[in-house]
């Protein structure tokens, strides 16, 4: 008997549906929800209705649009915590790059989805490369914010981030719509009817699954073979959770210094080798303010070890003259403050600089320090003397580790480990520091260096190499968010340690890539348009009923 199935669904009904499913494969593949497998499917129901019941640009964008739009508000939610108007107007900027990428599959899939194989494998190839080349735009547009591209939702599955080491996240979001796309060819290739002999195998779809073992289970299988590992250092993680309410107010002050006093000790009586400190954790400048200086140096004294901190540097004349800097630094016991430090690179708009001041002078009042923190330049390793010999290590600060360019700049550099310290405190007990840690086990596998990071509030631990979270702070009840420390002992593979990954030594070589398999495609299109034939068959297809047997 003939059944109508989801072909026959009304414009409305297809609107309301990929609107809804949409939205969720998007919002829950990411952190705090963590279902990753949903990325997989991100691009099937857009798919599915281009194929069946292509609906006008109008109706198409308000549907996939709106949906893409909805899932930022809900993924950063937390930034109503600063700016009611920034979480809008930063939802809106983000939804732009999905929704622009829905409108290239509106105006490709029908031009190719019924070609011969080769124009169809070429035209799937688009399809994610197009993703790819947004989410590489959205790195810099605007001084850039890469925040949650679509690999990061397989933080917590290392074996399908390891392509990263090679092509950086840009492969891995690839490769999860490369799936995504030749799943929903499999499913049209279902409801086509039966086939007899070859034809009923859907060749996009088997491309799509090998490519999937390929990344996963083929020539990066090797890097969970359990190997021998080193030990590096037993480094205490210490996270005070200041409030943001009280973090720069003066009359705080010796309560926070004592907090920090007593956790920074607590943790040399049962083993640490090195202790690590938050971004700005000190209340007052650490260059620029002898005081503060004074009391860092013999807290390093009483710890008896050298001390990692972010901490601000007021480098001009006084306290009230520019150069300001976000800094990484290193104090040990003997010597005290080490002069050179690290000055963060990438600063936040309208947090640490306002862009294009002079035209923006009204948005002073947003920037928390009188003036602009200074950009530093300088990606060369800080040097960390221990016992066995000197580390290098390099530091990103705040959200430093969602620019893969940053870090691969450091291991370029020579760092042997990477140490991330933030303050996510602003943003409340909510997703953005889960979100923010996902980064980081991009980062890690991108450069293949562990990755130390302390945050503020959570989220702390390490990271291995291979993407694997080894450690995390977390409190009695489960949670991240609390004030304590711990020790943890961080180790590497001194053979991998030893390399540069493809990704370091030749950058973002895949996004060009991509851009050539685009370019590629659009001139088979113009060279090779349709013929009437197979636009007949898009609408006999569109238009055709499915025979479901009876059981």
């Amino acid at each position: 008997m003939k059944s109508k199935l989801i072909v026959d669904w009304n414009p409305t009904l297809w609107a309301s549906a990929v609107f809804v499913s949409t939205f969720c494969f998007h919002t829950f593949a990411f952190p705090p929800y963590d279902i990753a497998e949903l990325a997989y499917l991100l691009p099937v129901p857009i798919l599915l209705w281009l194929f069946y019941k292509p609906p006008s640009s109008r109706i198409f964008l308000a549907a996939a649009g709106g949906a893409f739009w909805l899932s930022w508000l809900v993924l950063i939610f937390w930034l109503r915590h600063v700016t009611w108007l920034g979480w809008f107007g930063l939802a809106s900027v983000l939804s732009l790059f999905p929704a622009g990428w829905a409108l290239l599959v509106f105006w490709w899939v029908p031009r190719f989805k019924n070609r011969g194989f080769s124009v169809r494998l070429l035209g799937i190839l688009s399809v994610c490369s197009g993703w790819v080349i947004l989410e590489c735009v959205r790195t810099f547009f605007l001084t850039g914010f890469p925040w949650l591209p679509l690999a990061a939702s397989q933080w917590k599955r290392p074996v399908m981030l390891q392509v990263s080491s090679l092509t950086g996240f840009y492969g891995v979001s690839f490769v999860l719509l490369l799936v995504g796309v030749t799943i929903a060819f499999y499913i049209r290739h279902l409801l086509q009817g039966r086939k007899r002999g070859w034809q009923r195998f859907c060749p996009e779809f088997l491309l799509g699954i090998a490519v999937w073992l390929f990344v996963t289970f083929g020539i990066f299988q090797f890097n969970f073979v359990p190997g021998q590992r080193v030990p590096l250092f037993d480094v205490a993680l210490v996270q005070p959770y200041i409030p943001q309410t009280v973090k720069w107010d003066a009359s705080q002050s010796p309560r926070i210094m004592s907090q920090i006093e007593n956790l920074v000790i607590f943790q040399k009586h049962i083993g640490a080798d090195i202790a690590v400190l938050p971004e700005a954790a000190m209340p007052y400048p650490l260059i620029g303010d002898d005081s503060m200086r004074d009391w860092v140096e013999k807290l390093a004294r009483d710890f008896g070890g050298p001390l990692l901190m972010g901490a601000l540097a007021a480098e001009g004349p006084t306290l009230l003259d520019d150069p300001w800097f976000n800094g990484f630094m290193l104090v040990y016991p003997d010597d005290g403050l080490v002069p050179d430090y690290y000055q963060k690179r990438q600063r936040v708009p309208f947090g640490e600089f306002i862009p294009f001041r002079q035209a923006l002078f009204f948005l002073e009042k947003f920037v928390p320090i009188g003036g602009d923190i200074a950009p530093g330049k300088s990606a060369a390793p800080l040097r960390l003397r221990m016992p066995g010999g000197e580390v290098l290590i390099g530091p990103l600060i705040c959200y430093e580790d969602i620019f893969p360019s940053l870090a691969a700049d450091s291991a370029r550099e020579g760092a042997q480990v990477l140490f991330v310290i933030t303050n996510d405190a602003w943003y409340g007990e909510e997703g953005a520091p889960y979100q923010h840690a996902a980064h980081s086990v991009l980062r890690a596998v991108e450069t293949r260096r562990p990755i130390v990071r302390v945050g503020n509030g959570g989220w702390s631990g390490w990271i291995d190499e291979n993407g694997n979270i080894r450690d995390v702070l977390i409190s009695n009840e489960g949670s991240i968010y609390f004030r304590g420390s711990e020790v943890v002992e961080v180790s590497y593979n001194p053979q991998i340690l030893r390399e540069q990954t493809f990704f370091v030594r030749y950058g973002n070589w895949f996004v060009w890539v991509c851009a050539a398999v685009v370019a590629l495609f659009l001139l088979v299109l113009r060279r090779a348009p349709p013929g009437r034939e197979e636009e007949a068959e898009w609408e006999r297809v569109g238009r055709m009923k499915i025979n479901i047997p009876k059981r």
